[in-house]
C-alpha cells in the first residue's frame, strides 16, 4: 500500500498542484496570474527533472551502499519517498522566481544566509537519503546546492541597495 502510494504521488503531483491552483487563483489578481501557464510547464518539468536525478543518480549510489547492509521491506517506499522528495526540491528555482515576482525575495537574501542555507541543505540531505554514509549525502547535497545557486541566479536583482546587507 506505502508503495502504491508514493508512486501515485510521483505520478499525479503535477495534477495535483494544477487543483490547488484552480482553488487559488480567483483569489489573485489578473497580473498575478500572467505567467502561470509557464509557471506550471516549467515546474511540471523540473520535477519531473528532479524525479529523474533522483531515479537514476541518488537511487542507484544508495543502492551500492545498502547492498552491504541487509535489505529490508522499507526500501521501496524510502526509494520511491526520495525520488519524490528529489523532484521536489527541483521546484526551488521556479518557487524563488515566483517569490521574487511577487516582491518577498531579493537576490540579497542569497548572498546574506548562503552559510546558513549550506547547513539547512546538508541538513535535507541528510533526510532525503535514507542511508547514512557521507558519499550518498554528497550525492544528494551537490544538486540541492546547485538549484539553490540556481535560485538566486533566477531572483531580481536589488533596485534600493539591500545589497550591502552582508
Amino acid at each position: 500500500m506505502t508503495t502504491s502510494f508514493w508512486l501515485a504521488l510521483v505520478l499525479t503531483f503535477p495534477y495535483l498542484m494544477w487543483e490547488i491552483w484552480k482553488f487559488i487563483s480567483p483569489a489573485l489578481y489578473e497580473n498575478e496570474k500572467k505567467n502561470v501557464k509557464w509557471v506550471f510547464l516549467l515546474g511540471t518539468i523540473m520535477f519531473f527533472i528532479g524525479c529523474a536525478v533522483g531515479y537514476f543518480m541518488v537511487f542507484p549510489m544508495t543502492l551500492r551502499f545498502l547492498a552491504t547492509y541487509q535489505l529490508s521491506a522499507n526500501i521501496t517506499e524510502q526509494v520511491l519517498m526520495l525520488i519524490f522528495v528529489m523532484g521536489i526540491v527541483f521546484e526551488m528555482p521556479l518557487v524563488s522566481w515566483l517569490l521574487s515576482k511577487i516582491g518577498l525575495l531579493k537576490r540579497s537574501f542569497f548572498h546574506k544566509y548562503r552559510r546558513h542555507a549550506i547547513v539547512g541543505l546538508l541538513v535535507a540531505a541528510a533526510f532525503i537519503t535514507p542511508s547514512s554514509d557521507p558519499f550518498t549525502l554528497g550525492i544528494v547535497f551537490f544538486p540541492l546546492y546547485g538549484l539553490f545557486e540556481l535560485s538566486a541566479f533566477f531572483v531580481k536583482n536589488d533596485t534600493n541597495g539591500d545589497a550591502d546587507d552582508e
